[in-house]
């Protein structure tokens, strides 16, 4: 073995641990904090978009727009149009405030959102309309004890309806497709 091989191969090394750190720091990101006002537009109860970047609300996890769920009775409703529809009611004020600094494994900007009635994000939870992720227990307990939006009845968790109807892969799709149309031609839609 000549001298140089184990040069070359510390020399790869250091290169490799160099791109590590890179993309580290890459995936972390400076910390800072991005602000973001309307208009929104709303993809489902917790999806947003703005200027073509969608953009996921912190701490709640909504039904998908697809998505049924059962009241007490044990009738169908759609409780992803109701999430859908109660975050449209939320958001479509003009003191409504979003910031975030993380962003999901989909690279969506993970937000908080607030408006002079307090916490958008909070709200979803407190009416039954999304599950807590992380934040937002207490409000989930009350929800859940006073029977409101999904927890009148039965219904399957967000997470295991994506994955049994593959919704996150045709979402975004449709989403990356409509956002690069509405930024080709300037819309901004509701």
């Amino acid at each position: 073995m000549t001298r140089t091989a184990p040069m070359f191969r510390d020399a790869l090394l250091a290169a490799c641990l160099l791109v590590l750190l890179l993309l580290i720091a890459l995936r972390l990101g400076d910390g800072k904090e991005t602000r973001l006002d309307g208009p929104f537009y709303v993809i489902d109860g917790d999806t947003l978009a703005v200027d073509g970047d969608r953009l996921r609300l912190h701490g709640i996890d909504a039904p998908e727009l697809d998505q049924t769920c059962r009241d007490e009775r044990g009738e169908t409703w759609a409780c992803g149009q109701a999430a859908r529809h109660a975050r449209l009611r939320l958001v479509d004020r003009d003191d409504v405030q979003c910031s975030g600094s993380g962003h999901d494994r989909y690279g969506r900007l993970l937000i908080e959102c607030d408006a002079s009635v307090g916490s958008v994000n909070r709200s979803m939870v407190e009416r039954g309309l999304a599950l807590a992720s992380g934040a937002y227990q207490s409000e989930e307990g009350d929800a859940r004890k006073a029977r409101r939006g999904i927890w009148a009845g039965d219904f399957e968790t967000p997470r295991r309806w994506r994955r049994e109807h593959d919704a996150t892969a045709k979402a975004g799709l449709l989403d990356d497709l409509w956002g690069r149309l509405r930024s080709l031609f300037g819309w901004v839609a509701r």
